[in-house]
C-alpha cells in the first residue's frame, strides 16, 4: 500500500509538470508522449522528490488543520469556497482519477500548499475583484505547484507559467535584472487578463478557456470547428484535445473539489489565515535582497521568493522601485533602511574609462540604462575622460 501511495504520488508530479510545460500560445504544440504506466514510475519516485527538495522552497513548516469548520471568518478557506461556481462538473467521470491521486498524497499537497499560503490571499482577492470562480486560485497549483521560481523546458516561467511571447502579450516586463512573469503580483495581474479574454473569445464557457490556457486559443478552436464538421458536440468533455490538456482541466476541478470538501477526501489543509500576507514597500533605490532580508530579519530565501521577479537578486537600477514584504516585517525593515546609508543598500562597482569607451557602450556592457549612469555619477552629457570612474550596479 505504501508503495502504491508513493508511485500515485509521482505519477502526479508527472502530470502536473507536464501541465506546467504547455506552452500558451497559438503555435502547434509537439506531438504528446504517451503517459507511463504507474509500474514505469515506481524507478522515478526518489528522483522526483530529490528534485523537488533541492529545487522547491517550503518557506518553512505550516500547521495542519485538525478542524475544517474553525473560525469561518478569519478562515481564506471558507473564503474560497463561496466563491467556487464550477461544482457543476465536479462530477464528472472525467476527473476521477485526478481525485485519487490527491487524495492519495497529502504529502505533495503539504508541500505544494506551504509554498501557495503566500500567494492565495493575494489571488483571491485578484480574482474576486474580477468577478471569476475562486477555482482559478488553485491554477497555479497545477501550473507550478506554486512556485515562482519555476521553469519548463518550453521556456515557461513563475507561478502561472507564462512563456515569454504571452507573458509579453500580456504586459509582462523582461530584461536581464527583472522578470516579471515570475513577479507574483505582475504576473498574477496578467494571468487574470488573459483568463479573461479567454473566457470572453469560448463565449463564456470556463473549460474552454482554461483548456486554452493550457495548449492555446488557437488548438481549442481548431478542435472545436473538427467537431463542428463532425456533428459532434463541442464541450470540452467532447474535443480532441491533446492528453496533457485533457488531463490539465481535470487536475483543476480535482483538486478544486477536494478543497471544497477535504474532509471527505482524507485530506488536511493547511489553516490559512483571511488576511494578506506580504505587503509592497517602495523604495528610492535600488537595493540588494539579501541585505533586505537582513533588515526585515527574515530568511533571505522567503525574500527571494517573494521577489522572484528580481532575476539577480538585486532590484532593477531603475525606478520605480518596491519589494514585497511579509506585512509582520514591513516596519522593521522600513525603520532599518531609514538608518542605513544608501550607498550601502546595494553593491557597486567601479568602471575606469579606457580609450575610445563611449557611455552607451558602457551602459550596454553593464546592462544599465544611460540615465542610472548619468544619475549615480552625476554626468550632465554623454562624455567622459580616460581614467575617470564610474559607479555602477552590482548584482546580489
Amino acid at each position: 500500500m505504501k508503495i502504491k501511495i508513493r508511485v500515485l504520488a509521482a505519477l502526479l508530479v508527472v502530470l502536473i509538470s507536464g501541465c506546467a510545460q504547455q506552452a500558451t500560445q497559438e503555435a502547434a504544440l509537439p506531438v504528446s508522449k504517451p503517459q507511463p504506466e504507474p509500474e514505469q514510475m515506481a524507478v522515478a519516485i526518489e528522483k522526483n522528490d530529490s528534485a523537488q527538495a533541492t529545487n522547491k522552497s517550503t518557506l518553512g513548516k505550516v500547521k495542519l488543520s485538525s478542524d475544517p469548520k474553525k473560525a469561518a471568518q478569519n478562515d481564506l478557506w471558507q473564503r474560497l469556497r463561496k466563491g467556487l461556481e464550477l461544482k457543476e462538473h465536479y462530477d464528472n467521470p472525467g476527473i476521477e482519477k485526478q481525485v485519487a491521486w490527491y487524495s492519495n498524497s497529502q504529502t505533495y499537497i503539504d508541500r505544494v500548499m506551504q509554498r501557495g499560503q503566500f500567494f492565495l490571499y493575494h489571488i483571491i482577492t485578484e480574482l474576486e475583484a474580477n468577478d471569476m470562480p475562486l477555482e482559478l486560485a488553485m491554477l497555479p497549483a497545477v501550473e507550478s505547484a506554486f512556485d515562482p521560481l519555476a521553469y519548463s523546458h518550453s521556456h515557461a516561467s513563475g507561478l502561472w507559467q507564462f512563456i515569454p511571447s504571452t507573458g509579453s502579450r500580456f504586459g509582462l516586463k523582461r530584461d536581464w535584472w527583472y522578470d516579471g512573469r515570475r513577479d507574483p503580483v505582475a504576473s498574477t495581474e496578467a494571468a487574470i487578463q488573459y483568463l479573461k479574454y479567454l473566457h470572453k473569445y469560448f463565449d463564456g464557457d470556463w473549460l474552454l478557456a482554461l483548456a486554452a490556457y493550457n495548449s492555446g486559443e488557437g488548438n481549442v478552436r481548431r478542435a472545436i470547428e473538427r467537431n463542428k464538421r463532425d456533428g459532434k458536440p463541442t464541450d470540452f468533455w467532447s474535443l480532441g484535445l491533446p492528453r496533457e490538456t485533457r488531463a490539465y482541466v481535470p487536475q483543476l476541478l480535482a483538486i478544486s473539489r477536494i478543497v471544497a470538501n477535504p474532509e471527505k477526501h482524507g485530506i488536511a489543509l493547511p489553516e490559512l489565515a483571511n488576511s494578506p500576507y506580504f505587503t509592497t514597500v517602495k523604495l528610492p533605490e535600488q537595493i540588494d535582497l539579501s541585505r533586505a532580508a537582513k533588515m526585515a530579519r527574515i530568511d533571505a530565501k522567503e525574500l527571494f521568493q517573494l521577489n522572484a521577479g528580481y532575476s539577480r537578486r538585486v532590484t532593477h537600477p531603475e525606478s520605480p522601485q518596491h519589494i514585497l514584504l511579509p506585512i509582520r516585517k514591513a516596519t522593521r525593515f522600513q525603520m532599518a533602511l531609514a538608518r542605513t546609508p544608501r550607498e550601502e543598500w546595494a553593491p557597486i562597482k567601479q568602471y575606469v574609462v579606457k580609450s575610445g569607451d563611449t557611455l552607451s557602450e558602457i551602459a550596454h556592457l553593464h546592462r544599465v540604462p544611460i540615465k542610472y549612469l548619468r544619475s549615480k555619477n552625476s554626468l550632465a552629457g554623454n562624455h567622459l575622460s580616460i581614467g575617470q570612474r564610474l559607479k555602477i550596479p552590482g548584482t546580489g
